[in-house]
């Protein structure tokens, strides 16, 4: 009985971690996106927090490949994968800036609203590149489509209205705060976008290459399996001459 309940509740815990998972991510996410306003406000410009940014992860992240994945080899004719991962590489950086410019132009929390058009935005090219098997009469992907409908219907919403000022900055970026909240959302909705599209470039790379990975391994395990029986043939002939 104490068994059980220790599986199930092992369950449980299991269930809950990858909830917990994108609480922490989206809680980095607005505490980053804060700050990144403050700095701004302050007179930090964008690009140099992009390459801060950048320089920061590029330290904390090699050090954890070179540890934890040494045993894992480019094959030799890698030149292909390294410009796919330079190309990924920039279309994050320019998903970064217009990021910066967006919370720049409007606000923290107009960026965290706009975070939901990630999940849509994956959805339609997820359909439009064929990966996602769209059935309108399954409830799942009506669920799908009302909310990929409601997430842009909510930045719509966020990017066209805006409320009265509560608290008006020393300074303007343009003579008009409305064209720098609707300039804001704008960018904020084309990052989203971008950050779409590098997921699934991401994909496309990663499979790639655990796809060629793969078939190395294959290919080395079939030529071991080709020379064990020579070598088996050989040993027998060895010992019938003797």
């Amino acid at each position: 009985m104490h068994l059980f309940d220790r599986e199930k509740g092992s369950a449980k815990m299991g269930n809950l971690v990858p909830f917990m998972g994108m609480v922490m991510v989206i809680l980095a996410q607005v505490s980053s996106m804060v700050i990144t306003k403050a700095a701004m406000s302050s007179g930090v410009d964008k690009y140099v927090l992009i390459v801060y940014s950048n320089a920061l992860s590029s330290l904390i992240l090699l050090p954890c490949s070179f540890v934890f994945h040494r045993s894992v080899h480019l094959p030799w004719n890698s030149s292909n994968l390294c410009i796919l991962i330079f190309l990924l590489s920039l279309i994050g950086c320019i998903g970064q800036l217009c990021g910066y410019a967006g919370i720049e132009y409007s606000s923290p929390a107009m960026a965290t609203a706009m975070l939901n058009l990630v999940p849509a935005f994956t959805f339609i090219l997820a359909i439009v590149c064929r990966m996602e098997k769209h059935e309108w009469r399954s409830t799942s992907s009506q669920a799908k489509v009302l909310g990929t409908t409601i997430s842009i219907a909510g930045a719509f919403v966020v990017t066209f209205y805006k409320g009265p000022t509560i608290l008006r900055l020393p300074h303007q970026l343009l003579s008009s705060p409305q064209i720098n909240w609707v300039l804001g959302g704008l960018l904020l909705a084309v990052e989203a976008f971008i950050n779409s599209a590098w997921v699934f470039g991401a994909i496309i790379i990663v499979s790639g290459f655990y796809g060629v990975l793969w078939g190395k391994a294959k290919e080395e395990s079939g030529e071991e399996s080709m020379r064990s029986p020579l070598l088996q043939n050989r040993t027998e002939d060895k010992r019938s001459f003797a």
